[in-house]
C-alpha cells in the first residue's frame, strides 16, 4: 500500500510503499522518525446539477429560466475562481 509520510525535523514530505503490518521507515533525508500524513478523501458529488451533462436533465425538472440563471451563476463563479476573486464562502468550500 501507499502511504504519504512527514517528517517533523526537517519537512520532508513523500509518498512510499510498504506492507500494512511492516512499521514506518526512517526519513530518507535525515533518518528521523516519519509520521504517516492522511488526507482527505475524494467526495464525488453525483446529484442533478453537478455535471455539465445534466444540464438538459435540469431544465426538465426547474424549467428554462431557473436553469439559464443557474448557467450563469456557475459561469460567473467559474471566471471570479480563475481572476482569484471568490467570496469568503468559496474559498472555504475549497478547503474542504
Amino acid at each position: 500500500m501507499r502511504y504519504d509520510t512527514a517528517c517533523d525535523t526537517c519537512g520532508y514530505t513523500g509518498e512510499i510503499e510498504k506492507r500494512l503490518t511492516e512499521a514506518l521507515p526512517p526519513c530518507p533525508d535525515c533518518g528521523c522518525e516519519t509520521r504517516q500524513v492522511y488526507s482527505p478523501p475524494g467526495i464525488i458529488l453525483a446529484a442533478p446539477g453537478f455535471y455539465h451533462t445534466d444540464y438538459a436533465r435540469l431544465e426538465s425538472q426547474v424549467g428554462k429560466e431557473r436553469a439559464e440563471r443557474f448557467r450563469a451563476q456557475r459561469a460567473d463563479a467559474e471566471s471570479r475562481a480563475k481572476a482569484g476573486r471568490l467570496t469568503e464562502y468559496e474559498r472555504g468550500l475549497e478547503t474542504i
